[in-house]
C-alpha cells in the first residue's frame, strides 16, 4: 500500500501513506469502510473520519489500499510523514462483489470462524472463497 509522491522531471516515487505506523491489514475495517460507503448517494463523498471504532492513521492506510487494489476510489492528502486525509470517491463493482461477499453479519462472522478453524489468513481470494461456503452453510444449500 502506496501513495503516489510527486518527483522531479514528473517521476513518481511510491511511499507509505503513513510511515509511522505498522499496518497490518484488519478484515472488520475493510468491512467497515466499504459499508459506510455504501451509505453515501451517488457522488457523495465519505471521510475518512466517517468509519468510526478505529485508528484514523489505520482507517486512512485501508482506505489507500482498499485504493490500490481497485475496490474503492479515493482521493489523499499528504503531508511529509504522513496521509493527512483520505476520502472515498465511489466503490468500484470490485468493491460491490466484495462487500455482497461480507455485507451480511452472520455469514461474515462464519467467515471468519472458517478461516480460524482452517488456520487461514484472510486474503481477498479467501475471503470470496469462504464466503460462498458459509453462505451454503447457513442457508443449507
Amino acid at each position: 500500500y502506496m501513495t503516489p509522491k510527486a518527483a522531479g522531471n514528473n517521476l513518481v516515487s511510491y511511499l507509505p501513506c503513513d510511515q509511522n505506523i505498522e499496518m497490518q491489514r484488519d478484515w472488520d475495517l475493510i468491512r467497515a469502510i466499504l459499508t459506510e460507503a455504501e451509505k453515501k448517494q451517488p457522488g457523495q463523498m465519505m471521510m475518512d473520519s466517517e468509519v468510526q471504532g478505529f485508528d484514523a492513521a489505520l482507517v486512512r492506510e485501508h482506505i489507500w489500499m482498499l485504493h490500490e487494489a481497485g475496490y474503492l476510489r479515493g482521493k489523499f492528502q499528504r503531508g511529509t510523514a504522513m496521509c493527512l486525509s483520505a476520502i472515498v470517491l465511489e466503490i468500484t463493482f470490485k468493491g460491490y462483489d466484495l462487500l455482497d461477499t461480507i455485507r451480511t453479519v452472520s455469514i461474515w462472522e462464519k467467515i471468519k470462524q472458517l478461516a480460524k478453524e482452517k488456520g487461514m489468513e484472510l486474503t481477498f481470494d479467501v475471503v470470496k472463497e469462504l464466503g460462498s461456503i458459509a453462505v451454503k452453510q447457513i442457508t443449507g444449500v
